[in-house]
């Protein structure tokens, strides 16, 4: 990889394509969520250390900001399940996927007692930024 492809590759250029691709975004509690992620090689050829899946649970919470004297949302995100799918700088090529199937167990209790959302979020571990997707889930 050259200086450019390397430059480029740092803010996102020519990376490969993540899609995700779940069987519904609606899932009961104690169930689990299915679905597909997709790699897609886009201008160069790349190597892909990883492919990662995380089920997380996003909080959100009213604080109080003593400098805008206002409140304010914080989210914060626990990851209640994680799948990783080791590539061992595997190499994708322009035009070429990598896909993986992905199962993700959901607990049969989901309580909080701060208003919630569920998500499914996808990395590609990868030389230079490394792309993301994330999709919601609710569940029901």
């Amino acid at each position: 990889m050259g200086f450019f492809d390397k430059l480029k590759a740092s803010i996102g250029i020519g990376q490969p394509e993540l899609s995700i691709k779940l069987d519904s975004n609606q899932v009961k509690a104690g169930t689990s969520i299915k679905g597909t992620i997709t790699l897609t090689g886009k201008s160069r050829d790349i190597p892909v250390e990883k492919l990662l899946i995380e089920f997380l649970e996003v909080t959100t919470r009213r604080e109080w900001n003593s400098a805008t004297k206002s409140y304010m949302d914080k989210k914060t995100e626990q990851v209640l399940g994680k799948l990783d799918f080791p590539k061992n700088n595997q190499v994708l090529k322009v035009g070429e996927s990598m896909t993986e199937s992905f199962t993700l167990a959901v607990s049969p209790v989901t309580f909080s007692g701060n208003p919630y959302s569920h998500k499914v979020k996808a990395s590609a571990d990868l030389p230079g930024l490394d792309p993301r997707k994330t999709e919601d889930v609710f569940i029901v």
